[in-house]
């Protein structure tokens, strides 16, 4: 029925204007910084058999430097100095068009940085996936309705935006190498911000 908040139709939002997680994904990668670094691992599509794709970006000016991949090989995100340079945002991404062979990933990302390096304790995590900014879960917890009532379509909206789902910490594993664990369900979109 099209007139149905969630109707197995394609599009980014919703007859009544709600954001489907596709809306959300592309508005994570929007808020991206302008500067994408290097990055390297086990990701895709460097990686042809891996579900994992990394982003890794900076505001435009803030020097020089790159990033971690997952579970693997690291480079530099910290100055001379050891200070940050800049706000980092990493988009991960758990994605394969064969639905059967996207499962869950444990990630470890690993970043090498200077012995002086200020690193902060943890990383700011937002996520898409069936738990976070997901909709239709709050429309099937509603029982589905078709013409859902002024109430029922604001708790949908609220369903659908991103917020902080954790911080994610940062371990140092020595006085150059820091990392981070965590896992990427299926079919998800996750943003840290370091």
């Amino acid at each position: 029925m099209a007139s149905a908040p969630f109707h197995n139709g394609y599009g980014l939002m919703t007859v009544h204007g709600i954001r489907k997680p596709a809306w959300r994904a592309f508005e994570m990668l929007a808020s991206l910084g302008d500067y994408r670094l290097p990055v390297s691992g086990n990701v895709s599509p460097a990686d042809g058999s891996s579900t994992v794709s990394l982003l890794a970006t900076r505001p435009q000016g803030s020097g020089g430097g790159a990033l971690a991949g997952p579970l693997g090989g690291s480079r530099r995100l910290w100055d001379a100095a050891g200070q940050s340079q800049g706000h980092v945002v990493l988009l991960l991404s758990n994605f394969h068009r064969n639905r059967s062979a996207c499962t869950a990933q444990n990630v470890s990302l690993a970043v090498i940085h200077r012995s002086d390096a200020t690193l902060p304790p943890t990383a700011r995590a937002f996520r898409v996936d069936e738990a976070h900014a997901n909709p239709l879960a709050e429309w099937h917890r509603q029982g589905q309705p078709i013409y859902p009532d002024s109430s029922q379509l604001s708790k949908l909206h609220d369903a659908s935006r991103v917020r902080l789902a954790e911080a994610v910490p940062l371990h140092r594993l020595s006085p150059t190498q820091s990392v981070m664990h965590f896992t990427m369900p299926p079919f998800s979109v996750l943003k840290l911000e370091l």
